[in-house]
């Protein structure tokens, strides 16, 4: 069981009506990965830090490694920036 602070609570919001299909031909991981990327692209999560990968690992209820292979892909094509000792990802100001 993860424990939301009121901040991760605020953070999760954006994320209550994403639905992974794992029935899908298409990984888990890219699912999550289009969705993030889109959500970027359209402003949703401007200049937010996203949330630990366990924590919305467990909201979304996949495993962490699903989270962390999306945010992955988002850093090494410039969407998030990594912050050490940040606690996270954050999206670089556009």
């Amino acid at each position: 069981m993860v424990l939301l602070s009121q901040d991760d609570d605020k953070e999760m919001k954006n994320f209550d009506c994403w639905i992974l299909d794992k029935h899908s031909q298409v990984p888990l991981y890219l699912q999550l990965y289009h969705q993030l990327r889109t959500a970027l692209l359209q402003g949703e999560l401007r200049s937010q830090r996203l949330p630990p990968s366990r924590v919305l690992a467990s909201k979304l209820c996949v495993a962490r490694i699903t989270v962390s292979q999306a945010y992955d892909q988002l850093a090494v094509e410039g969407f998030v920036v990594r912050r050490r000792g940040a606690g996270g990802l954050g999206t670089p100001p556009l």
